[in-house]
């Protein structure tokens, strides 16, 4: 794929990966690609939770906590 690329015979996206970086005959690039991305998913996902954490106790006042440790019986909306 880097041939095609560098060669001018690509035609998809530009690639997100080194297209000038040596071939290494022992491979593992997917492995260094899944170990990358799933980096960047938990990375994605703590600042994820942290923005909700946030928002959410910015929402939440004294009155919101006490109301919300009551149990109320259901209700058909009108």
């Amino acid at each position: 794929m880097n041939y095609a690329y560098n060669e001018g015979g690509w035609t998809g996206p530009i690639p997100d990966w080194d297209t000038e970086e040596p071939i290494r005959p022992e491979g593992g690039y997917d492995v260094r690609r899944r170990l990358a991305a799933n980096l960047d998913i938990e990375a994605l996902v703590e600042r994820t939770k942290s923005l909700i954490i946030d928002s959410s106790e910015r929402l939440v006042t004294v009155e919101d906590e006490e109301d919300a440790q009551v149990d109320r019986p259901w209700r058909e909306a009108d």
